[in-house]
């Protein structure tokens, strides 16, 4: 570890979680490195979140109305002071290795923005837990844009305060937010993958459920976003036209928007395509 041993910021947004959050704390006061700064910020809870920790190094920013987890993260992402940050979801957890590991790792690459690390995954069906080691499919030194609509989650990264000069989460997605920001980074970061699990991403354990139609509602809306924001790159791309724009015709499709899903697969056709016909060669 550096002798400096710089100050990392853990961000942690809530809303009318307060038996999990507890959990999600306790993670990082375990942490094995200890120079931390823990932010909460409330995104406007039924019932304002109070805590039974005594620690100093824990902040809680209370938000009179919700305003949603894009803009709770920036938020605290402009509030924190430490050199390095990370991100951990209210319902989950870190081991107490994560942020040493990735700490050493970013100063023993000084040219990185972003380490992210492996995910233990925990569906969570009736009550009964199933948990799966999530391992990468990929060559871990393949971090391009293409890869971070379904690799990277927040739990699992660690980056360097200079890459909010760059990306922040727009606040207009509801979902979606990780998926936007660490493709945004893809394109002006650079981003490393080291092989160790980090933390635990529990899937169903929240008390809060949404049908199948609302679902896909939401996917639709949110997904059109990221098409407008990532429109050029997306557009420059034979193999992301043909993903990005097949995913939001079937959205659109599921929600009864056929002009939409037209719309949509007419757009996807050109890189299509272009994909068929460099994967003949």
């Amino acid at each position: 570890m550096n002798a400096n041993n710089p100050l990392v910021s853990v961000v942690i947004p809530t809303k009318d979680r307060s038996d999990k959050l507890p959990i999600a704390i306790e993670s990082v006061l375990q942490q094995t490195y200890s120079n931390l700064e823990i932010i909460v910020v409330d995104d406007g809870s039924t019932v304002p979140v109070s805590l039974d920790f005594t620690d100093p190094r824990i902040k809680i920013i209370h938000l009179d109305k919700p305003k949603g987890v894009a803009a709770a993260r920036n938020i605290a992402l402009r509030e924190a002071q430490g050199e390095f940050m990370c991100l951990l979801d209210d319902d989950d957890y870190y081991y107490p290795n994560k942020i040493e590991d990735q700490l050493n790792y970013l100063f023993q690459h000084p040219e990185v923005d972003i380490v992210y690390s492996l995910m233990e995954y925990n569906f969570w069906h009736k009550g009964k837990k199933e948990t799966i080691i999530y391992k990468h499919a990929l060559i871990y030194d393949m971090y391009n844009f293409k890869y971070c609509t379904n690799v990277i989650h927040n739990n699992s990264t660690l980056f360097r305060k200079r890459v909010l000069e760059r990306i922040s989460f727009d606040e207009r997605l509801t979902k979606y937010t990780d998926t936007q920001f660490y493709m945004a980074a893809s394109l002006c970061c650079v981003i490393h993958h080291l092989p160790v699990v980090v933390a635990v991403w529990n899937i169903g354990w929240g008390t809060h459920q949404i049908t199948a139609r609302r679902k896909f509602i939401k996917n639709y809306k949110n997904h059109t976003i990221l098409c407008e924001i990532f429109r050029e790159t997306i557009d420059s791309n034979p193999l992301y036209r043909k993903k990005f724009y097949r995913r939001l015709g079937i959205y659109a499709l599921a929600c009864g928007d056929i002009i939409g899903a037209f719309r949509a697969f007419k757009r996807m056709l050109p890189g299509y395509f272009s994909w068929r016909q460099v994967n003949k060669l």
